[in-house]
């Protein structure tokens, strides 16, 4: 049933990858690229996230990783950052950013309404990548906004109402690159194994029988052949079947020779992982060791985790000057964003450290670090 040739089928892979990204920049909302072959099809990226479970588990994975620990906010004054603090949990801001990565991931894109007068949206209603186009100046030709289309809901949001969050963009792009894109074709061959496989189970796992009725050269009256037919279908219980002819019983099934495809399906799933850069030792732990597993996982949140980090403190901001013009509150400055908290052993461990390098003097008695110097210190530390 599958007759494939790993060298080639590896080429074509890799072929397939280096086509991807080089017409990923010119994504739109399901526009052809100028491969005959790969789209950048959102539709297809959330069918993928909605029907493949190890698309699924990793991305909400990542989604969740990003505010498991909490967000909070810092600021030089304290009612400011207690004020930001308060909107995180008024606002469920870490549902908020997990539900965007979730987006972004998908689609390479997110966006959120900032504006509470807009008759059309909610305050931070978030806005499928799908039903959104770019909107441009008709003088210019420069992009002045966005055009939201989605059945009978038509309706035109401004740069600053509506906040784009792209991942992956590449020079002269707006649109952010869905990391689905370059694994289109690996999750469509992925899909095409496990239909064939469901096929092949159903049909041949379990061998069917083939009853041959009569002897050699000669024919068996219809009847016959349906009374058994029916005696099969519909026994007694632990009814012994006794005929007059002659009765043959061959089996039909694949003897597994068509079932071996895993090599195939595994070098997929790596692929995913690696496409997503999500540790395999997550779900395949069986074959990692524990340091592995550790050191994957440390990378994870350090490089997955803390770049998309990197790529939502401006956006958060955004945000909470949003939620903070709204509620009406007063700022000189937006307070900063702070991803997770220092876990028990790492914060008394820099308290320690700070209290050492605070207490070192020379012999005259003055301290080897002033007091500013400390507080810039505790405040790069430790977020205070």
């Amino acid at each position: 049933m599958f007759s494939i040739n790993p060298l080639r089928f590896f080429r074509r892979t890799q072929a397939v990858v280096a086509e991807a990204y080089r017409g990923a920049s010119k994504m739109g909302k399901g526009k052809k690229l100028k491969s005959s072959d790969v789209t950048a099809d959102f539709e297809k990226f959330e069918n993928f996230f909605y029907q493949d479970s190890h698309v699924f588990g990793i991305i909400t994975c990542i989604a969740d990783s990003m505010s498991e620990s909490g967000l909070s906010f810092v600021h030089p004054d304290r009612d400011t950052s207690d004020q930001a603090n308060n909107m995180v949990s008024e606002y469920e801001m870490d549902t908020m950013i997990s539900e965007l990565t979730v987006a972004n991931m998908v689609f390479g894109n997110s966006f959120i309404v900032l504006d509470p007068t807009n008759p059309d949206f909610d305050f931070l209603e978030q806005l499928s990548p799908r039903y959104i186009a770019v909107q441009k100046d008709p003088d210019t030709g420069r992009h002045n906004g966005w055009k939201y289309n989605e059945g009978a809901t038509v309706a035109s949001l401004s740069r600053e109402g509506l906040l784009h969050i792209p991942l992956n963009r590449l020079a002269g792009s707006t649109w952010g690159t869905s990391p689905l894109q370059p694994l289109t074709r690996m999750l469509d061959l992925k899909s095409n194994i496990e239909v064939n496989l469901d096929h092949l189970v159903t049909r041949y796992l379990v061998p069917r029988y083939v009853y041959l009725l009569g002897r050699q050269g000669t024919s068996v009256p219809q009847e016959v052949i349906d009374d058994f037919a029916k005696s099969l279908a519909d026994p007694a219980a632990a009814q012994d079947q006794v005929f007059e002819n002659n009765l043959e019983i061959l089996t039909m099934g694949t003897q597994y020779k068509a079932l071996h495809v895993g090599y195939i399906l595994d070098y997929v799933h790596q692929s995913v992982y690696t496409g997503l850069a999500f540790p395999d030792s997550f779900h395949v732990a069986a074959g990692s060791t524990e340091s592995t597993a550790k050191i994957q996982s440390e990378i994870f949140n350090k490089k997955r985790i803390g770049g998309l980090h990197k790529v939502y403190t401006d956006p958060v901001k955004q945000i909470l000057a949003a939620i903070f013009d709204k509620e009406g509150i007063r700022y000189d400055t937006i307070p900063e964003p702070k991803w997770g908290q220092l876990s028990q052993a790492s914060l008394e461990s820099r308290i320690e450290y700070i209290s050492k390098l605070a207490g070192i003097v020379d012999s005259e008695g003055n301290r080897a670090i002033d007091v500013p110097a400390i507080q810039k210190l505790v405040k790069n530390e430790l977020g205070i």
